[in-house]
């Protein structure tokens, strides 16, 4: 069985997604680097803190979520 977990979001993790995860066609509006103040927000320990959280599977980064 696969397990996931659901953690807040690390400086290292936020940086690896910003600078790393990159999207095809239509879905590269969601290239962090596409909007400069998302990406300064996403990177900012402060405003993610309780907000974003990763997903990660035996500590590797699945996906992220914001609430």
């Amino acid at each position: 069985m696969t397990m996931y977990q659901i953690v807040p979001m690390t400086q290292s993790q936020a940086e690896l997604i910003a600078n790393t995860w990159r999207y095809e066609g239509i879905y590269a509006f969601y290239d962090m680097d596409q909007d400069e103040e998302d990406m300064a927000e996403f990177l900012d320990p402060e405003a993610r803190k309780g907000n974003v959280y990763a997903v990660t599977q035996m500590e590797e980064v699945m996906g992220f979520c914001s609430i």
